[in-house]
């Protein structure tokens, strides 16, 4: 089987199977599956929410109280791939990141309610 058609057969296969596994319990995997993201891609994201983690610990620290920077820091670091607020969204019913993820989600929608 040449390259073409072996590609060709595994986007087959990963169709079906997601046509028959329930991904809405699975979101994040859901999104990397559609938005055909790269292992590499994958692991810059779980790395930026590492540092953004550790960045909103030093933050609290100081005595931050808004944390919108982290969001905005997310957004632009973010591999293209990746649409912000389904990313967000995936992350937080998928409990990945916690409170990281519930500090931008919460900075995201209250500007968006404030537009």
């Amino acid at each position: 089987m040449d390259f073409e058609n072996e590609v060709r057969s595994l986007k087959f296969q990963i169709d079906l199977l997601r046509s028959i596994s329930p991904l809405e319990k699975y979101p994040l995997t859901e999104l990397i599956l559609e938005s055909n993201i790269s292992e590499e891609e994958l692991r810059r994201l779980f790395q930026l929410l590492e540092e953004l983690q550790e960045e909103y610990y030093l933050q609290q620290e100081d005595g931050f109280v808004h944390f919108s920077n982290l969001l905005i820091s997310f957004v632009g670091q973010l591999p293209e791939k990746f649409d912000p607020e389904k990313t967000l969204i995936a992350l937080k019913k998928e409990n990945k990141y916690p409170e990281i993820v519930h500090v931008m989600w919460k900075s995201h929608f209250e500007s968006k309610k404030n537009d």
